[in-house]
């Protein structure tokens, strides 16, 4: 295995790599200021209830170049390995067996995941 220098560098290919959706290789995250956690600050809690609907909406209004990935799937999607992985998850199974043959990590929908049961708690034999 290939060391690198820091985990973006590692993920510098990532945006052009073909596992990688085509809805989120030109996403931007405007607050990223770099690898370097030190620099960056809390910027406190904001309560949705007592801020102004209008702030939202100007802040919206000044990110409307931007956007986000949530990892948000439709639980009952018929032929999920398809849908969210197209051609690839058969590569991207093998790889899940190779460092994870135990199939410690797992979520809902994720590479591997039709060897657990819905509740997450107990494998299907």
């Amino acid at each position: 295995m290939t060391k690198v220098a820091s985990p973006l560098a590692a993920a510098a290919k990532a945006p052009d790599a073909p596992a990688t959706a085509e809805l989120f290789r030109n996403l931007r995250n405007p607050f990223f200021i770099g690898e370097n956690a030190a620099l960056t600050q809390a910027l406190g809690w904001t309560d949705a209830w007592t801020t102004k609907p209008s702030e939202y909406a100007a802040a919206a209004e000044s990110a409307a170049d931007v956007a986000a990935a949530v990892s948000e799937t439709d639980y009952f999607q018929p032929d999920w390995q398809t849908a969210f992985w197209g051609e690839h998850y058969a590569r991207l199974a093998a790889i899940k067996r190779r460092y994870d043959p135990d199939g410690l990590f797992f979520v809902h929908h994720s590479v591997g995941s039709e060897a657990w049961n819905p509740d997450g708690f107990t494998t299907i034999a």
